[in-house]
């Protein structure tokens, strides 16, 4: 059973197995396949390959009858399995490269120099008073710093 099973177990996998016998000699083999990467995916395609790789296989019937279905199965799912666990994988990968991007050009955006919020003065002057349209005034010291001549 170990050889069949080293067969469809994929890299970053592990399987729980449970094998069981009742009282009418039927056994109760069960694979559940747990996939060993703790990840927070969201995309639909990687969700859907994640859980159907997870699907547990369940066998019952005589010692012999599960030995030759878990053969069968091995046998015409190992091709499916590698290639889902491909594409799982390249889901993940793509996944996490764009979360990564994500979170890299928002901490640009956010370490970026803010930009002047001031607002334009758009305020007009008129000359013949020394007020703009608001009336406030609008003379302004001189930058040398030199006092302004008297207007007296």
């Amino acid at each position: 059973m170990l050889d069949l099973l080293s067969q469809i177990v994929q890299r970053g996998e592990s399987f729980k197995v449970t094998y069981s016998r009742g009282d009418d000699d039927k056994v109760r083999l069960i694979v559940q396949p747990r996939l060993d990467d703790d990840t927070d995916l969201t995309d639909k395609d990687a969700l859907t390959a994640r859980a159907a790789l997870q699907c547990p296989l369940v066998l019952e019937g005589s010692h012999a009858d599960v030995a030759a279905k878990l053969a069968a199965h091995v046998g015409a799912t190992r091709a499916d399995r590698e290639t889902l666990k491909d594409a799982y994988d390249s889901l993940r990968g793509a996944t996490q490269s764009a979360a990564k991007a994500a979170a890299e050009a928002a901490k640009k955006k956010q370490d970026a120099p803010a930009k002047d919020t001031k607002a334009k003065d758009t305020r007009t002057a008129d000359a013949s008073t020394g007020t703009d349209d608001t009336g406030e005034s609008t003379a302004k010291p001189a930058d040398d710093g030199a006092q302004p001549t008297s207007l007296f």
